[in-house]
């Protein structure tokens, strides 16, 4: 209900300004063309107070308004781009030093294991880890994961592709989050036709993708999909 909220109250607040222009009492235009990127960084500072929301993401989009908004007050000079890509990197870095996750419980890893026939997907990685961490820089990882008791994971993509296939894997519970933020990149995720898929990531100039159908089984585990797609892409799929 965010979304709504937020949306409903920036069309009054609109339309008001509007109206007092009309009636000459301020010049609304000229506000919006100084701050508009403020509306970028209120609803990153209201995603941060949603749980289900991704913080990384809505942080990024906090720094990319405050660098917009800096830039509008002229306490920027250039091309505000310049500054985007170094600042989404250092985010990414801290981001990687600082999040701990969920505890990480690693079944033996099957390096050296066949692939599965029916994918045929011969130069693939095929492992069956509880908690996947996997982060690529101008390169890629594929991964065919087949965990009886799968938690989650947490997957970045810069420059670079993931592509990791859970069609053979269980979860654990009733749910698990996988984090994936992709930056000027890609990160494909294929997941059981049993499992239901929520999507709360944050795309900027980039998009999140869910293509997969809808599962009736009310008891269905659920697979929650968060982070940011800056740039890039990230898709889940059966």
């Amino acid at each position: 209900m965010k979304g709504r909220y937020l949306l409903g109250i920036l069309l009054i607040v609109v339309g008001a300004g509007f109206l007092m222009d009309q009636f000459g009492m301020l010049s609304f235009g000229e506000l919006v063309s100084t701050y508009w990127p403020s509306i970028l960084i209120l609803a990153g500072l209201l995603g941060l107070l949603d749980r289900s929301s991704s913080s990384f993401g809505n942080i990024i989009v906090i720094a990319i308004g405050v660098i917009f908004q800096l830039n509008r007050l002229d306490m920027l000079d250039g091309d505000v781009f310049r500054y985007i890509f170094p600042v989404i990197l250092i985010f990414v870095g801290l981001n990687l030093l600082i999040t701990k996750g969920r505890k990480r419980e690693y079944n033996e890893y099957h390096s050296d294991s066949e692939s599965s026939d029916d994918k045929n997907k011969t130069n693939w990685t095929v492992t069956s880890e509880d908690f996947m961490d996997r982060t690529v820089l101008m390169s890629g990882v594929d991964t065919i994961n087949s965990s009886p008791n799968f938690k989650g994971g947490r997957l970045t993509a810069i420059m670079g592709g993931i592509e990791i296939d859970l069609s053979g894997a269980k979860m654990a519970g009733d749910h698990c989050e996988i984090e994936a933020t992709a930056i000027a990149g890609g990160i494909d995720i294929t997941v059981p036709r049993t499992w239901k898929v929520e999507m709360r990531g944050t795309p900027i100039l980039g998009g999140y993708s869910n293509r997969t159908g809808i599962v009736e089984d009310p008891l269905a585990p659920v697979l929650i999909v968060k982070g940011a797609a800056i740039m890039g892409g990230v898709e889940i799929k059966w």
